[in-house]
């Protein structure tokens, strides 16, 4: 072969070569195996499986705790010599009722008498002058092992995490098998959960009796299974201060976003009234050509009485509706139908965009959600995650259509298709792991 020849046909292989690894560089070195969940169809059963996969240590962050079910697990696991490391929040809705005061009171008995010194029942409140570094402790995760993380926009509550069959609230789960992303939320756990901040106090209890269970009744419509799929990347995201990271996901946006928000005011108040920046960026979203729709919760189910178009999330619905028609935008919005949807009221804080991403969250769109409370969200690159939201977002979208005729149980063909969208990844199918939440 003549030296010119030749020295093209090396130029070409090593081109090639370093293509190849370009392609395998490209690949995400993040991709792992993740669970997702929905309430109020399955979420509980699979937080069940991520407490009982720990054989070591757990850690628990929850805003409010009021499931005898879910207490029984970790009391169970406590027993079994799993050091339970469990923090939660001190004020929830002004105060722990009276059952949860019994049932937390369960769970650091069951700590003292295991006698392990690492095991410790923590409480968010004020410190002695008053004062306190998160307005809210609302954040809901659970870490096993240091290796399975699941973050949950729901509360350890009969309609946050229902028992099978019965009626709650709508809401997002999530279980990711990511060392990594375990240990950055672990820091974020010692930090928080750390008595020497001055506004942690150290629960003790000898009680040993949990209060009775209770339920909402039974719900009508077909339950959607849990599923498994993968991702590419994780982003953790907490509050104080998220705003940017919920804007940058709004603007990343090319197609479409859909937004399922318990609560997400047209305006914020502090320091002067203003308009809510999440609810600007997805008017800018559909500006620039994006196709938006928002379903938030219907407010009067907590009150009773008409909705009102000034306020909560009915003014937003209203001024996103103004805005759409004035500017002939792409934005749809609407108040859920918890009767045809068959669900206690929206709980959900999620986000979907593109196809591509899901936003599962603990944080709401108010003020004191994105910019005061101790909140915990992540940032799924997962069409697998915004394909089984969106299943979900779309059933609760057609039920609130505001002429619509649509019941509450989903066509079975329809289900029957759902229950092959996704596989468990072969990996997952070993005996080695029987202990795991997959």
């Amino acid at each position: 072969m003549p030296l010119e020849n030749s020295r093209k046909h090396h130029t070409t292989i090593l081109r090639c070569a370093l293509l190849a690894i370009t392609l395998l560089l490209a690949v995400p070195a993040f991709a792992f195996p993740i669970r997702m969940a929905l309430a109020p169809d399955n979420n509980q059963a699979v937080l069940n499986s991520v407490l009982n996969s720990a054989t070591r240590e757990l850690i628990i962050n929850i805003y409010q705790f009021e499931s005898p079910e879910i207490a029984a697990v970790i009391i169970s696991k406590i027993k079994s010599g799993v050091t339970v490391r469990l923090l939660v929040e001190g004020e929830p809705l002004g105060s722990i009722s009276p059952n949860g005061k019994k049932l937390l009171s369960a769970i650091a008995g069951a700590i003292r008498a295991s006698g392990n010194p690492d095991s410790r029942l923590a409480m968010m409140t004020r410190s002695k002058n008053n004062t306190r570094r998160f307005r809210f402790n609302h954040a809901k995760y659970v870490i096993s092992d240091r290796r399975y993380v699941l973050i949950s926009s729901e509360n350890f509550t009969a309609t946050g995490h229902p028992v099978a069959g019965q009626i709650g609230n709508r809401g997002w789960d999530v279980v990711m098998d990511n060392s990594s992303l375990a240990e950055d939320l672990m820091q974020v756990f010692r930090s928080d959960a750390d008595a020497r901040n001055g506004d942690v106090l150290l629960v003790r209890s000898n009680a040993r009796v949990l209060p009775p269970a209770t339920t909402k009744g039974p719900r009508r419509a077909q339950a959607i299974p849990d599923a498994y799929g993968n991702a590419a990347s994780v982003r953790l995201v907490a509050s104080p201060r998220s705003l940017d990271e919920i804007v940058s996901l709004i603007r990343s946006a090319r197609v479409r976003i859909d937004v399922e928000k318990m609560s997400l005011p047209a305006s914020w108040r502090s320091p002067v009234r203003r308009e809510n920046p999440i609810v600007t960026e997805l008017i800018r979203a559909a500006q620039r050509g994006v196709d938006v729709r928002v379903l938030l919760n219907d407010d009067t189910v907590f009150g009773g009485g008409e909705p009102d178009d000034s306020k909560g999330n009915a003014a937003t619905v209203a001024l996103l509706r103004q805005v759409a028609k004035a500017e002939r935008l792409p934005i749809s919005a609407r108040t859920v139908n918890v009767r045809r949807a068959d669900i206690s009221y929206i709980h959900n804080k999620g986000i979907l965009v593109d196809g591509e991403q899901a936003f599962v969250s603990s944080i709401n769109g108010t003020q004191n959600s994105v910019e005061n409370n101790r909140e915990i969200a992540v940032v799924l690159r997962s069409p697998d995650a915004a394909k089984y939201y969106g299943y979900a977002f779309e059933f609760d979208w057609r039920a609130s259509a505001p002429t619509s005729t649509y019941g509450t149980r989903p066509a079975n063909g329809l289900v029957h298709d759902f229950s092959s969208f996704f596989t468990l990844s072969a990996m997952w199918n070993s005996r080695e792991n029987q202990n795991s939440p997959y």
